[in-house]
């Protein structure tokens, strides 16, 4: 995903080919995150709109292609929660976990803390559907520059928990400029690093 901050396009490279490609046939979005499901290259806008997109070959130069972008879910499908007050400041990270594709919405709420929600993409009825667990043995580390699901019973880390850093677009007027966010009572702690660290075995710690 390439831009300038505000606008994105969706670039590719074939394998063993040392330069990458931007597809001319699709035009520039407000895109906030990717990921690869199903086949497909899908992109969430800051809108929360998400979009799917083929990829596909150029007939004329054979460089890879985006051939079409076609929106799959309509933010305003997303449900919405009663408030009196405008939605607050946040961005959107996509991520692939459990067969599902995801959604991570943070938030920087008025008094500043740090607020998430996780949507699953429907796609067959075209909507938002609101996850309010990603289980017991499951954390999401969010990012800007990555997105992932991982189990955490082995490092002895608390589950159902959303792993956030230092976005640069969160880093004027929160209060929460990264910690963990437990899913149970919508509260953000302080990051807890793995036992092996803690316990100052970090020469011991296997990656997994």
């Amino acid at each position: 995903m390439v831009g300038d901050g505000r606008l994105g396009k969706i670039a590719m490279c074939r394998p063993g080919v040392g330069s990458w490609v931007i597809s001319a046939h699709d035009a520039w979005r407000g895109i906030t995150d990717i990921a690869f499901y199903d086949g497909k290259v899908y992109a969430v806008e800051d809108t929360g709109d998400l979009f799917a997109m083929p990829t596909g070959e150029d007939g004329r130069t054979g460089e890879p292609a985006v051939a079409w972008a076609r929106c799959v879910v309509k933010a305003n499908a997303m449900p919405a929660r009663r408030r009196k007050a405008p939605a607050p400041q946040g961005t959107r990270y996509l991520f692939v976990s459990g067969g599902r594709l995801l959604m991570v919405h943070r938030a920087v709420m008025g008094d500043g803390t740090t607020k998430f929600a996780v949507f699953k993409a429907d796609l067959v009825s075209s909507r938002w559907s609101e996850v309010r667990t990603v289980g017991d043995d499951t954390a999401l580390f969010v990012g800007r520059w990555c997105t992932l699901a991982r189990r955490v019973s082995q490092y002895q880390l608390p589950g159902n928990r959303i792993h956030f850093l230092d976005d640069d677009a969160f880093s004027r007027g929160c209060a929460d400029h990264f910690g963990s966010y437990d899913m149970r009572d919508g509260k953000a702690y302080p990051l807890q690093p793995p036992l092996e660290l803690r316990n100052g075995g970090a020469g011991d710690l296997a990656l997994p």
